[in-house]
Order: C-alpha cells, then structure tokens, then sequence
C-alpha cells in the first residue's frame, strides 16, 4: 500500500541516502573503537572465537568497519562498501553467535544478533540499490551522463 500523495520513485533516493549516511555513522563509530581501544585486544578477542588468523582479521574488520564507515558518509564507493559491511557482519553473525552456539533467540528470550542483521541487510540494500542522493557516487554518475 502507498501513501496517497507520497511518489516512492522521488522519494527513495532519500530515504537511501538517510540510510546510507546513518549505517556510515555507526559503522565508522564501531571501527572508531577498535582502532582507539586498541587492535590487539580485538585480536584476541577473535582468537578466543576461533577466527582464523586473528590479528589479520582484526585489522581487516577495524578499516572496513572504519574506512567503509566514512566511505558510506560522503556516498563513495557506496556498493563496495555495501557489500564489504555485509561479509563484515555474517562473519560476526557466524563467528560471534552461531559457532558459539547462541540461536537468534537465546534460552533467557534475549535476541542475541539483531543488530549484526539490521547492519547487514542495510549494507546488502545500499549495495543492491546505490547511494540515493548527497553522494560522491551520484555526482559521479550524474557527470557520466552529461558528457
């Protein structure tokens, strides 16, 4: 059902870009933290959950967290980063949760990793549907179809 009045096809770019802009910020926020609260520590939380060679992976997950935080902002690179903040969050989905044993509901009724999938099927949406509007990518693409 639409809202009377209310076009989709002007307003998506909107919200897309709202979407894009808010994933951004939480995303550089949480690499943000790792890198300030120091690599190693995060290294060695990811030994403890068995990931494989987890200094690498530390600082793989701390620029792709940080980096594709910032990347999503400013609209650059938008799918990329889409999609890099998708694997991102089933590695932590996989890795933090399932292999751990803990369902989507745990046994106190607690959802365990909601957040990890609202992230990702956000990151999978930009990826899937581009930037929206205030983007690099949009003024790259505009300035394509110009010349």
């Amino acid at each position: 059902m639409y809202i009377p009045g209310l076009d989709v096809r002007l307003t998506a770019r909107y919200g897309l870009a709202i979407l894009r802009i808010v994933l951004g910020i939480a995303m550089a926020l949480h690499g943000w933290s790792k890198l300030s609260g120091g690599v190693g520590g995060v290294a060695g939380f990811f030994g403890s959950l068995g990931i494989p060679a987890p200094e690498l992976m530390a600082w793989v997950v701390t620029i792709v967290e940080l980096v594709g935080g910032i990347l999503l902002v400013v609209g650059f690179l938008t799918q990329i980063a889409g999609i890099l903040i998708l694997l991102d969050m089933l590695g932590v989905i996989l890795f933090a949760f399932l292999l751990q044993g803990q369902p989507f509901i745990n046994e106190n009724g607690w959802i365990s990793w909601e957040k990890e999938a609202v992230f990702g099927a956000a990151a999978l949406c930009l990826a899937l549907a581009g930037p929206g509007i205030w983007s690099i990518d949009d003024v790259v693409a505009d300035s394509r179809t110009i010349t």
